[in-house]
């Protein structure tokens, strides 16, 4: 968690309750409880299936691009979908948003190319 700064001036690094007591010159007192709550981020990092180790994948091969599981995640992916998965046939760079149930979400993104099949031709001697 971040450092949070309060408003009577306290810095606090954790969820919790914090109560500060103010006084004023006529002596009243008024007490202020501020709750902090520690969310978390969900990771993101898209993994790929089917494509070779510089993210490229064949001329006319699919691949499958997923962004991490986790309890309560949704997913929405640039091109519409909002499942975990997606498969793929197109170059292009694939970006997802990953959010949980506490309203935090994180975004990250993976190119892939499209190389040409490989032509070989065998000639006797």
């Amino acid at each position: 968690m971040d450092l949070i700064l309060l408003p009577w001036g306290q810095v606090v690094t954790s969820g919790g309750t914090y109560s500060h007591n103010y006084s004023t010159a006529l002596h009243c007192d008024s007490l202020v409880d501020v709750i902090v709550s520690s969310k978390t981020v969900p990771s993101c990092t898209i993994s790929a299936t089917g494509c070779g180790n510089n993210n490229s994948i064949c001329q006319g091969q699919a691949a499958q691009l997923c962004a991490p599981a986790g309890s309560g995640y949704t997913y929405n992916w640039s091109n519409g979908l909002h499942t975990q998965c997606i498969n793929i046939s197109t170059a292009g760079t694939y970006t997802v948003t990953v959010s949980n149930g506490t309203g935090c979400s994180s975004t990250c993104s993976k190119t892939i190319s499209v190389g040409q099949h490989l032509h070989a031709q065998l000639q006797q001697r």
